[in-house]
């Protein structure tokens, strides 16, 4: 079965926090976690997005597209009933959008003073699904003073009645509930199932550790052993009764204790209970009030630790705080009404709560009975275990299936609707294979009189047994036909198509994709089906001719309400040029059966908006906002423009690269014009007028955090948040951990705002991608030394390597001609190069020292520079720049474009990477590929990427003994003897960035399963090549 689940009640500011949203939530954490391969699925309220990526954490591994939110209004000029009934029947359709066999609502009861919306049966025209309800009590339509006193709340409650009376199942949480309902609202018994309740599982015995019991009773203000309450303080709950009972207890029992009353209470309140207490004679320190909240964890304490646990309530539906009392060891009596006996399950624990004499006997006679202290605290661990969430599942599971199933009984010996009101319009395309229609036509007569519209002669298979009329009189007699069938032929376009279908709607049987070459020319529906796709095509060979190559099917007829392949050629071919996700809701005919068409023919309920939602391709978000506010030329704006220009190639059919950019309060807005400019492409006028405004993702993206922007990263926390409890998957790259793991580089707010960052997206993030197996590593050891910063589950861990192709990575303008004249100014000699950013870390500092060695013994060497000044570098700046040796043996170019660095690799003679902390060395891969020596100082990630093919100095290996830099620069001039570097593994930026895919897509993270939602999707087909 398909399943929707209301989960409301989850969300709701009034009930989140008490027992029935957590009961809720329990009890569908135990459904989805037992689903007996139910189709789960959840509606939620986007009013209380606030709260939906903690539910989606709280409910995994249900997917993205498991969850959906439905709208309602909040403006007041449609006064409070107006916003309430619109809202109910906005939900209403939204659920019938889900399309589920069954819909459970897990609490009616929501919505009187706040954005909840429920109801069942509010909306006359849709196709009611099976419904359900859990059913907690209904105490205050069997007690109304003082619930329903306000005209208001009775008649929001009596509505809330009349939905449940509409409930094809309620799932009562006790016997006495359910035999309640029975009598009071004339129900049959059949359609109400006891499922029982269960606790969260924080409730259990304490491992007490000394000191701990002292601290608790420290805390609460407890002098000596006490009998403890918790609950409500509504009427029903007696606690007056309770205290009257207590203080008529023999004295001097009750002097050795307290009475503690655990619930929240207002000033005014406490104050009258206090005063009710000292009127029956208690002393002042008899009865304690804490008021406020209590958490979880202290109230399991306080339970385990109580003499005795006495529960006096009039009226309930279950009875929650026995069992929870009853699973920490507590002795536990009860008063003996409603749902109380079954819960407790002793019947010499329970009391009259309306007698003070019951209660004070009951108090008086098990306090002073060691034994039976000790019996009730072994009988409440035994009969609390008949209680859980997952048996609670299984019987409420049960209750599903079989009335499901009466259901479908009962729809199968209906009497049949007369042939007149079932005819069905076959829609025959051009043309039609007799090998699709006849056994097609064979199996919907079943059900349908079929009528044959359309080009089909006399002599075919079917010509003398159905009628065929033209599309002509069909559509003069359209009234005629109450279902329609699209079958759309090997020479129809998907245009046509889409135009039969706005005027009969129905499900398509597609023969084909369509001939494209028919389509006319639109940019913009190309653009958004194929992306960057569409516009290099576009550029390359003109609109007409990508129009004529770009299929459009499956955007053009999202107005079905279903598609079905007639073979696994053409399915294959959907996923393609669409990808696996949704080439999957199109089946292959053949395989599902002639059953699966005339389910698509059954009338669908009405929908919010739209017939259908438009197909649309999955959207992979690249944040880009350093780059597209001012592009440093910095190392890690290398890597994102390079992974920004092979991403539009390299992504899987099916996914659309949509870059973004980081914008304060607006979220990340479109960045696709900066995209179109820096790539020369063509971009849709309906695109580029979307630019800088707000993105709005679906379920199923994916949001790459490839640019590093830490202080809009902290600054847009709540953005992620909201993007994932929408569905989207998120993912940073991670260039390395330097300011927090060598602080002493870098300026102490550096520092800190990169542990915030680690934390931010170590807590948000579903995956860290690191340039390097090191720092791979190093992010592994931080979080475990940090679990504060991942929020209880660690984000997967992988790593890639960088490319190192100059000219793929969007290089920076042309070759600046003074640049490269003060290349040709360099002295004679060797010329060794180093290339990053001025920074303390980079080593600068002691190789000019190891030059000016040099330069003073007079060896001729030439030393070129190529990178940004850098923080704290103030004084080497000056000093690089005012050099005696500038512009003849020194050269610092700090501004140098991508042309100029290429040329600087061609002429060098050795490069030189001399930094002392880096994440990956993206130098020594572009140096190799100019096939020059390197030398480089010996730490872990420069021996992953270099291995043997570089020259080391500095620290060694496992005890080896390297020179320093000055002795390996010498012993480099007079030898020339490093190890060739053209061995080195150097790949290209197309080749990084599928290796960059595959693990965010395919999640194929190192060390972990490689079993991520794309790899199974199957969405690493590729586009076919133009």
């Amino acid at each position: 079965m398909k399943i929707a689940i209301d989960l409301q009640a989850a969300q709701t500011p009034s009930s989140r926090q008490r027992g029935i949203g957590r009961a809720s939530l329990a009890l569908v954490q135990s459904m989805v976690r037992f689903s007996r391969n139910h189709d789960i699925h959840i509606v939620l309220n986007e009013a209380y997005a606030d709260v939906q990526l903690s539910l989606r954490m709280a409910l995994a591994p249900l997917p993205a597209d498991r969850f959906h939110w439905f709208n309602a209004p909040t403006n007041p000029e449609f006064g409070v009933l107006g916003l309430t009934q619109i809202g109910e029947r906005l939900r209403e359709r939204a659920i019938a959008k889900v399309d589920a066999d069954l819909v459970h609502v897990c609490s009616l009861f929501e919505g009187l003073s706040d954005a909840a919306r429920t109801s069942i049966g509010h909306v006359p025209d849709l196709v009611q699904p099976l419904t359900s309800a859990t059913l907690y009590d209904l105490i205050p339509l069997l007690r109304p003073d003082p619930y329903l006193v306000n005209p208001d709340v009775r008649s929001w409650y009596y509505r809330k009645v009349a939905s449940l009376k509409r409930a094809g199942l309620l799932l009562a949480i006790s016997d006495y509930a359910r035999t309640e309902a029975i009598d009071a609202l004339e129900l049959d018994p059949e359609r109400i199932v006891s499922i029982s309740c269960g606790a969260d599982p924080i409730f259990k015995p304490v491992d007490w550790q000394p000191g701990e019991q002292e601290a608790l009773r420290a805390t609460y203000a407890l002098t000596r052993p006490y009998v403890m309450y918790t609950g409500g303080d509504d009427e029903r709950k007696n606690l007056k009764g309770l205290i009257a009972g207590w203080a008529a207890v023999p004295a001097e029992l009750r002097t050795r204790h307290h009475l503690l009353i655990v619930c929240r209470l207002s000033d005014v309140r406490r104050l009258e209970l206090q005063q009710y207490a000292s009127s029956l004679g208690m002393g002042p320190d008899e009865l304690v009030l804490p008021g406020a909240f209590v958490p979880d964890q202290d109230l399991r304490s306080l339970y385990a630790a109580c003499a005795l646990f006495v529960f006096p309530s009039l009226h309930e539906g279950f009875g929650l705080p026995v069992l929870e009392a009853m699973l920490c060891g507590a002795p536990v009596i009860a008063a003996d009404t409603s749902s109380l006996p079954e819960v407790l399950g002793r019947p010499d624990a329970l009391f009259d709560p309306k007698r003070t004499e019951s209660i004070r006997d009951a108090i008086a006679n098990t306090l002073s009975d060691p034994a039976k202290l000790a019996s009730l605290r072994e009988h409440g661990l035994i009969q609390s275990r008949k209680f859980s969430w997952d048996i609670s599942a299984d019987r409420a599971l049960d209750a599903f299936e079989m009335a499901y199933a009466r259901e479908q009984f009962e729809a199968s010996t209906r009497v049949v609707v007369p042939a007149d009101n079932r005819r069905l319009a076959v829609m025959l395309g051009t043309p039609v294979a007799d090998s699709l229609l006849t056994p097609l036509v064979e199996g919907l007569r079943s059900r349908h009189e079929v009528e044959l519209v359309g080009d089909y002669p006399a002599g075919r298979p079917l010509a003398d047994r159905f009628d065929v009329r033209s599309p002509a009189w069909a559509d003069a007699h359209a009234s005629r036909y109450v279902r329609t069938l699209h079958l759309m032929g090997t020479d129809d376009t998907p245009t046509a198509m889409a135009d039969a279908v706005a005027r009969r709607p129905g499900p398509v049987v597609l023969q084909s994709l369509g001939d494209p070459a028919l389509n006319k020319p639109d940019f913009e529906a190309l653009f958004r089906a194929h992306g960057w796709r569409a516009s290099r095509l576009v550029k390359k060979q003109g609109l007409a001719s990508a129009a004529a190559i770009l299929p459009l099917t499956l955007p053009q007829l999202s107005g079905a309400s279903a598609l079905f392949a007639a073979d696994n050629t053409l399915h294959q071919q959907l996923v393609t040029w669409f990808g696996a996700r949704a080439a999957a809701a199109v089946p292959v005919l053949p395989l599902v059966g002639v059953d699966a068409v005339l389910d698509a023919l059954e009338p669908r309920p009405a929908l919010v908006g739209p017939a259908a939602e438009v197909w649309r391709p999955n959207h992979f978000y690249v944040d880009i906002t350093m780059l597209a506010r001012h592009d440093l030329r910095t190392g890690i704006q290398r890597v994102v423009r390079s992974v920004l220009a092979a991403l539009p190639e390299q992504l899987p059919a099916g996914w659309i690269l949509a870059p973004v950019c980081a914008h304060g309060l607006h979220g990340y807005v479109h960045a696709d014009a900066l995209l179109a400019d820096w790539l020369d492409l063509p971009l849709p006028d309906s695109i580029r007028t979307r630019e800088g405004q707000p993105v709005v993702p679906a379920a199923d993206d994916q949001f790459l955090g490839l640019d590093w922007v830490p202080q809009l990263t902290v600054d847009g926390q709540a953005h992620l948040d909201a993007w994932r409890a929408k569905g989207v998957r998120v993912a940073f790259v991670v260039y390395d951990l330097l300011p927090v793991l060598a602080p002493q580089f870098f300026p102490a707010h550096v520092t800190a705002l990169s542990a915030e960052w680690l934390s931010v997206i170590g807590s948000r993030a579903d995956g860290l991608v690191a340039i390097s197996n090191a720092v791979a590593d190093e992010l592994r050891a931080w979080y475990a030394a940090h679990p504060a910063a991942v929020n209880k589950k660690q984000p997967a861990i992988g790593w890639f390597h960088l490319g190192a192709d100059l000219a793929a990575s969007l290089p920076t303008t042309e070759a600046d001609p003074a640049a490269l004249a003060s290349l040709d100014g360099l002295a004679a000699g060797k010329t060794v190069l180093s290339v990053g950013t001025i920074e303390p870390r980079k080593g600068h500092d002691e190789a000019l020292a190891s030059f000016e060695r040099l330069w003073a013994d007079g060896v001729d060497v030439n030393w070129v520079v190529i990178g940004q000044p850098g923080w704290q570098t103030e004084a080497l700046s000056a000093k690089l720049r005012e050099h005696s040796q500038s512009g003849r043996r020194l050269l610092w170019l700090e501004n140098a474009s991508d042309a100029v660095l290429a040329e600087a690799y061609r002429r060098a003679d050795l490069l030189l990477v001399a930094s002392q902390g880096e994440g990956f060395g993206l130098p020594l891969i572009e140096g190799a590929r100019q096939g020059l020596p390197l030398l480089v100082r010996d730490i872990p990630v420069f021996r992953e990427v270099a291995g043997d093919h570089a020259a080391y100095f500095g620290s060694g290996q496992e005890g080896a003994a390297l020179p320093d830099l000055t002795r390996a620069l010498a012993h480099w001039v007079k030898h020339a003897d490093a190890p060739a570097s053209t061995g080195l593994a150097a790949q290209s930026w197309a080749a990084s960035t599928r290796e960059l895919i595959s693990l965010v897509l395919d999640q194929r993270w190192q060390g972990l399963p490689a079993a991520g939602a794309a790899q199974q999707q199957g969405q690493q087909a590729q586009a076919p090549q133009e």
